[in-house]
């Protein structure tokens, strides 16, 4: 039996499920209603797993909805789950066709997923190799001795690579005294920039640090703007990624030629305007933004980077990474990915809501 859907009587709320026969009569399923249904304990697991997909899944249609339990936004109040619903012959065809989404290589055993190796200097990153740590310094960056004597204490404590703020071309600068400092007092740990707004500096700390961070949502449009961009034509949308790719290219290029890593890092709260007016503040909307610049990437043949979707909230963050993984299956990509919750705080409450990300 093949079904059709389209909005219920009530609109967002429900949805009406038609099959391609007269006999059978159609069913209007109430969103949130159909979702506690299949997170239930009584449910097979592969049901509650297609459930599960749908709080990370956002539809970007507005006359339909996509054919899939993933595609429904939980958005609304709780439901009583009706009697009648379980009874009605559409449910369970409706049910038995929705896919499964595949984010890890298994539900029950700890598998790491196969992944190709990202080259950080002497350090090396993907499922053939020990999981790195990084963390970061907190000092000015413009105090060469003071962030060399930080590094050097990161390191000792066992950090694989360590991350400093790069904000403009005083700090830049001083990336490479901090570079050479360090190999002079025999220290080659990876140092990861920290690039915020400005292209041009990131294309100048290249020539100093083994990896650089971009944010997808700030690299090309600059500082957080709160406006609505209305884009009634998708090719809108489409043809403002050439500005990305204008601004983008000669870092990807110089990375490559240098043998330089690069993390696509996207962070939950500074989204661009544009991505936020297309997909909403939404994990869909972390992954399409840091898709852009991968598919850069790999247009011009350069494979040596890794992504991250970062938020503050560990539920978001997990939301945003599986998500992230799904669609690497499904386009048979193998980047590693970086592990990390934004903001995650000081002291022990910082470190409850790392672990709990991680």
């Amino acid at each position: 039996m093949r079904v059709s859907l389209s909005r219920g009587p009530t609109q967002r709320k429900s949805l009406k499920v038609t099959a391609h026969n007269e006999a059978t009569p159609s069913l209007v399923v109430p969103r949130k209603e159909l979702v506690r249904l299949l997170t239930s304990p009584v449910w097979n697991d592969q049901a509650r797993r297609a459930a599960t997909a749908a709080r990370y899944h956002r539809s970007t249609s507005h006359s339909s909805f996509v054919f899939r339990l993933s595609s429904f936004v939980i958005r609304h109040s709780s439901f009583v789950i009706r009697h009648s619903l379980l009874f009605h012959p559409l449910f369970y065809t409706l049910v038995q066709v929705i896919p499964t989404p595949r984010y890890c290589e298994s539900f029950s055993q700890t598998r790491r997923r196969p992944t190709s190796t990202v080259e950080i200097g002497p350090v090396r990153v993907g499922s053939e190799h020990p999981i790195a740590l990084q963390t970061m310094t907190t000092t000015d960056t413009r105090d060469v001795a003071a962030t060399v004597e930080q590094v050097k204490r990161c390191a000792d404590a066992g950090a694989d690579m360590v991350r400093i703020t790069v904000q403009g071309r005083k700090e830049a600068e001083a990336c490479m005294a901090i570079r050479e400092q360090l190999f002079k007092d025999r220290y080659d740990t990876p140092l990861v920039a920290d690039i915020h707004f400005q292209p041009a500096v990131a294309m100048m700390v290249a020539d100093a640090f083994e990896k650089i961070r971009i944010n997808p949502g700030n690299f090309a449009d600059g500082a957080k703007k709160f406006e609505e961009i209305d884009y009634d034509d998708p090719s809108q949308f489409q043809a403002e990624r050439e500005n990305i790719r204008e601004l983008f290219a000669p870092l990807v290029e110089k990375c490559k030629s240098l043998n330089r890593a690069m993390r696509i890092g996207t962070n939950h709260g500074s989204l661009s305007a544009r991505i936020l007016s297309f997909y909403g503040d939404t994990p869909r909307g972390m992954v399409e933004s840091a898709f852009e610049f991968a598919d850069i990437c790999r247009d011009m043949d350069y494979h040596n980077f890794l992504f991250s979707m970062k938020a503050s909230n560990p539920l978001i963050m997990v939301q945003a990474y599986r998500l992230l993984a799904e669609e690497m299956y499904a386009k048979g990509w193998k980047y590693p990915l970086h592990l990390g919750v934004t903001e995650a705080g000081e002291g022990e409450d910082g470190r409850m809501k790392s672990a709990i990300g991680i």
